[in-house]
């Protein structure tokens, strides 16, 4: 799929354009993934986070416009483009405006504009380095997607990967900046989080975010905190009412949900899914595929693998779990020789997979306890190993030139090695 213009803008309430800007990335009339800023200070500190807009759109009318706000904007390598005020004039060129739009500048103005700015994933500062790997002081907007086949256990997978990133020994970032998404119509995370309700959800966000920009209080009301550790965001109450969300409406939860919480762990129904699965798929940095060591359960991992790739997810970036994996040996090597043969077409550029051992959740999942330590540390450190090592960027598979091996996993997962026309998984 192809990326999106991440576009900051500040606005006055009452001007007009911001709501159609809003309207146009709601619809998909434009490629624009919008954050809304009502001051010069919000627009420094999103920058100063790490975060990276291709354009900032800074409406005349704004009494907080002056020449070292733009030229910090532009310090970052982002886009200056001024709207102009029908009701006063502004000096944009001597103010150092890189481009200027009318007050009712229509959808093909914009994309003139923003033809000129780079594309942004949101991480990093336009035509300024990468984020180093494993540097996540200022990153935001890091994306989890969690899918899986019936009955491996892709819930609690999950709640143990928020779990671990939110309060483990490897913690990423701060407990208040994680958020576990349900994308399903299945509600099984109100049940095993023990809520009470099925409201407020997902579609209580997506119903406030249409008609205004959402401030992080408002989203502590319809989220629930999980033991300090994560916020919980529940999913629709059904299938059916899943299944109807528009892309618009995806792309609008994805991107509210996501702006306020540094990492977002999004439990969804697997690439082709619908709407959601589509959103979490053009932004994800880490897909994750839980699934069973059983013939179906290895067949509907390379399935869901293959069909990410055709949405757009680079197989460096999939990790595959294998969960409830026996010790012994024969029965290690049967999977290493049916998943190895099933993930051919994707061995060359490297899909990470981690073997996760039986453990007993019925009792923390009966009392509403927390999951056993054991399993969160097996799911969530080949999580963290992969998001802090040095996997290429998101949409561009790099094969290895050697055409003998790819590493796939930590050191707690396994490796493929490829050789002329054949691929073999080893677990480490």
């Amino acid at each position: 799929m192809s990326p999106t213009y991440e576009v900051a803008a500040l606005c006055h309430p009452r001007s007009g354009w911001p709501l159609e800007l809003a309207r146009w990335a709601t619809t998909g009339s434009a490629p624009v993934r919008l954050l809304s800023c009502v001051s010069a200070d919000e627009v420094r500190s999103l920058l100063a986070a790490g975060h990276a807009p291709c354009a900032v759109l800074i409406d005349g009318s704004s009494s907080q416009v002056d020449e070292q706000l733009l030229g910090g904007i532009k310090g970052s390598g982002a886009l200056v483009v001024g709207v102009e005020c029908e009701q006063k004039p502004t000096p944009w060129e001597s103010l150092g405006a890189d481009r200027v739009l009318p007050a009712h500048f229509a959808v093909t103005d914009l994309l003139d504009v923003l033809t000129e700015a780079p594309r942004s994933d949101g991480n990093t500062r336009p035509g300024a380095p990468a984020v180093a790997s494993g540097e996540h002081g200022g990153r935001r907007n890091r994306i989890i997607g969690v899918c899986g086949s019936p009955g491996a256990g892709t819930t609690v997978t999950s709640m143990a990967i928020a779990s671990h990133l939110g309060a483990g020994p490897e913690r990423m970032t701060g407990a208040a900046s994680v958020l576990l998404l349900e994308a399903t119509g299945r509600g099984h995370h109100g049940l095993y989080h023990d809520t009470g309700d099925v409201i407020p959800s997902m579609a209580d966000v997506i119903e406030k975010a249409r008609s205004r920009d959402l401030h992080p209080d408002d989203l502590r009301t319809m989220t629930f905190d999980v033991r300090g550790e994560y916020r919980l965001c529940l999913g629709a109450p059904g299938p059916v009412e899943s299944n109807h969300v528009s892309d618009g409406d995806a792309r609008l939860l994805l991107q509210t949900v996501t702006r306020h919480h540094g990492t977002t762990v999004v439990d969804h129904d697997g690439a082709g899914s619908g709407a959601l699965a589509g959103a979490v798929a053009e932004g994800a940095d880490l897909w994750v595929t839980v699934t069973t060591a059983g013939m179906k359960g290895l067949h509907d991992a390379a399935r869901m693998v293959l069909e990410a790739v055709s949405a757009g997810v680079a197989p460096q970036n999939q990790l595959v779990l294998l969960n409830m994996t026996s010790r012994r040996g024969a029965s290690r090597l049967g999977i290493q020789r049916d998943l190895s043969r099933l993930l051919e077409p994707v061995a060359e550029v490297g899909v990470r997979v981690s073997a996760v051992p039986s453990v007993r959740m019925e009792p923390a999942l009966r009392d509403g306890l927390a999951l056993p330590r054991r399993f969160r540390t097996a799911v969530g450190e080949p999580v963290v190993s992969l998001l802090e090592g040095s996997t290429p960027a998101r949409g561009t598979p790099q094969p290895d030139r050697s055409g003998r091996r790819v590493p796939l996993a930590s050191t707690r997962g396994a490796r493929v090695t490829t050789g002329a026309g054949s691929a073999r998984m080893e677990f480490t």
